[in-house]
């Protein structure tokens, strides 16, 4: 079994997919501004100011998926800027593969 991980999985979009790992058996942990919330989901706050914990947060972590759109601060991102720079703070680099939101939620309904 992996780990994976939902930044947002207290929030709207990412509480449904919380949800789907959870009732398939999937370990999970949360990147949130609200990690007083854990129930079954060990959650962390967000850290993007602080790689070191940041990169401690997402340790063992085989799938990430992302729920925030832009990312504030100092710097603004893209969703897909978002993803690659946390890949670059952690050190791994994975392949984003960009699909149509209709191919993306057949394909989520195939693989459940």
């Amino acid at each position: 079994m992996s780990l994976h991980a939902v930044t947002g999985a207290f929030g709207y979009s990412g509480k449904y997919i919380a949800r789907r790992l959870l009732d398939a058996g999937q370990q999970i942990l949360t990147l949130t501004n609200s990690p007083q919330r854990s129930d079954r989901i060990r959650a962390f706050p967000f850290n993007f100011d602080k790689p070191d914990e940041l990169t401690r947060s997402l340790e063992g972590v085989s799938v990430l998926y992302n729920t925030i759109i832009n990312a504030i601060g100092p710097e603004t991102f893209t969703y897909r800027g978002l993803v690659e720079k946390i890949g670059e703070i952690i050190g791994r680099r994975r392949m984003i593969v960009s699909v149509p939101p209709g191919l993306g939620y057949v394909a989520s309904r195939v693989t459940k």
